[in-house]
């Protein structure tokens, strides 16, 4: 349910569960399927959730090797982010190389996936880098380790952006 590196720190530090942050320079990457409500009207929900979990599973190992942290699945999107709980040096080029990888990944699946009447996908992903807090948000008896702040949120806005260009990785300008 939670990230190891948040565990981790967790275990090292129980006082730190409580609501509030820290403001901190993060990379932030959100990844969406492209056409997923279609996708997901041709399969029974059984199969859709397999789909997911197969999706889930190639591209958050991607994230995962390059230091990132899964803060969360939406419906098929993965939220990510880098340099927190623990300072990740170069997490910017970290999310960048994410990016590419999970675009290699996801060519791969597709081609696992053939023989097995799935249909092939593509994702869009936006990433952006600046201040944001992160820490446990929520309320007194449930809270998320997340990140939050107009960083984020411009690269949730990227990720969608990509349908207009008709690219697949949108990056900002401290990012690049």
């Amino acid at each position: 349910y939670l990230s190891p590196k948040v565990v981790d720190v967790l275990v090292r530090d129980p006082e730190r569960l409580k609501l509030g942050g820290d403001k901190r320079d993060m990379t932030v990457l959100f990844l969406d399927i492209a056409h997923f409500t279609t996708i997901s009207e041709k399969l029974d929900p059984e199969d859709l959730t397999n789909f997911l979990n197969r999706y889930f599973s190639a591209l958050t190992n991607v994230i995962l090797k390059n230091d990132g942290v899964v803060d969360k699945y939406i419906g098929d999107c993965i939220m990510a982010f880098w340099n927190a709980p623990l300072d990740v040096p170069g997490h910017r080029k970290l999310g960048c190389l994410s990016a590419i990888e999970c675009q290699e990944a996801i060519r791969r699946l597709n081609g696992d996936i053939k023989g097995d009447g799935l249909p092939e996908i593509g994702i869009r992903i936006g990433v952006n880098s600046g201040p944001m807090v992160v820490g446990n948000m929520g309320s007194d008896t449930r809270f998320s380790y997340t990140v939050i702040g107009d960083a984020v949120n411009l690269a949730s806005r990227l990720e969608g952006a990509n349908k207009y260009f008709g690219s697949s990785i949108m990056v900002t300008e401290p990012v690049y």
